[in-house]
């Protein structure tokens, strides 16, 4: 009897023992099928992520490097700073500054219309300004050239927008905290995503603080900003270049100079610029030289101004500047005729 019961107590072990052998092999099964799975979904991701990395690359492969066309301004443009009037396809993409840009033209103005879509570059431009200049006699000079420079942000201008840039552009650390943050409450309060109230907030910023519009060698306008010269220098002492020549007129102007910028979309920067034919002494039919340059916060004084960090690595003992090309003037030349009637 012993016997037999002993042999029944070691059969319920056997048994219980494949049971479980069984349930684990069925589990090592699942644990594989959700491994496969995984492998499938990142591979998925990462076709998605490529083919859209494509798409953008492709994207901008299509334009030429510099516009090759003249082009007839839309009948209703408004310097906003919003792509409405201009369709979302400019007309070149360069890739010495990463702009996409379209110039174009009515019977009296020069437009300028320039869209950004890498952060770095967008921390770029709004930090130094976008410079355009115009020489009227077709040669690869800004000597005593009609050139107009925006925006002019200060030091913490600058940093408060560069923030909501930076996150609006893929570095989203502390969306919530911004969010949250009590200058960022005041006229926020609504049910917009964190991404669309930060780029409220830059806009607003962008619009409220840039206040003045630098030029240098435009015939037939003065300097219009309250201020000696050499209180000047004091008081744009933050501001991208400080040390170049120039003259200053407010952003709010009758002289018929307009400039504007905003974040749009997906993280989009947006710049334009509508400039008097009058001052720039281009005829219709006739070939100019232009120049858009992105200043970058060094320029000209080999030091970052408005506050702008650079960051340095070591390299075999030697301190060397990371990201020149966000800091330092990146430009090209480019040509364009008038359109219209000669």
């Amino acid at each position: 009897m012993v016997y037999r019961f002993k042999l029944f107590v070691f059969w319920q072990i056997i048994n219980e023992y494949q049971h479980n052998i069984s349930a684990v092999n069925e589990n090592v099964q699942v644990i594989k099928k959700n491994l496969i799975l995984m492998k499938m979904i990142k591979s998925t991701i990462v076709a998605l992520s490529i083919s859209v990395s494509t798409a953008t690359s492709l994207n901008a492969q299509k334009l030429p490097n510099k516009q090759e066309i003249s082009l007839e301004a839309p009948a209703n443009v408004k310097i906003d700073g919003k792509m409405n009037e201009w369709g979302d396809k400019l007309q070149a993409y360069n890739k010495a500054t990463l702009i996409y840009y379209t110039m174009a033209n009515d019977a009296d103005n020069l437009y300028l219309v320039v869209r950004i879509k890498d952060p770095g570059v967008i921390n770029k431009a709004i930090s130094g300004a976008i410079t355009l200049t115009v020489n009227p006699a077709d040669k690869k000079s800004d000597e005593k050239c009609p050139a107009v420079s925006f925006p002019l942000l200060n030091f913490a201008s600058t940093t408060a927008i560069r923030t909501n840039a930076s996150l609006l552009s893929g570095f989203a650390k502390r969306v919530e905290d911004a969010i949250n943050a009590e200058h960022y409450n005041t006229n926020l309060k609504s049910t917009n995503t964190p991404k669309d109230s930060l780029l409220r907030v830059a806009n607003k910023r962008l619009s409220e603080d840039t206040k003045e519009i630098k030029f240098s060698d435009i015939d037939g306008i003065t300097d219009t900003v309250t201020g000696t010269h050499t209180n000047k220098l004091k008081q744009f002492k933050f501001y991208p270049l400080f040390v170049i020549p120039g003259y200053y007129i407010p952003k709010e102007n009758n002289l018929g100079i307009k400039t504007a910028a905003s974040f749009e979309g997906d993280r989009k920067y947006t710049y334009e610029l509508a400039l008097p034919l009058k001052y720039l002494k281009v005829q219709p039919g006739k070939t100019f030289s232009y120049n858009i340059r992105l200043n970058g916060p060094m320029y000209k004084t080999g030091k970052p101004t408005g506050g702008y960090t650079v960051r340095f690595r070591l390299v075999n003992g030697r301190a060397i500047m990371e990201d020149r090309d966000l800091v330092e003037a990146t430009d090209f030349w480019g040509e364009y005729t008038l359109a219209g009637k000669p």
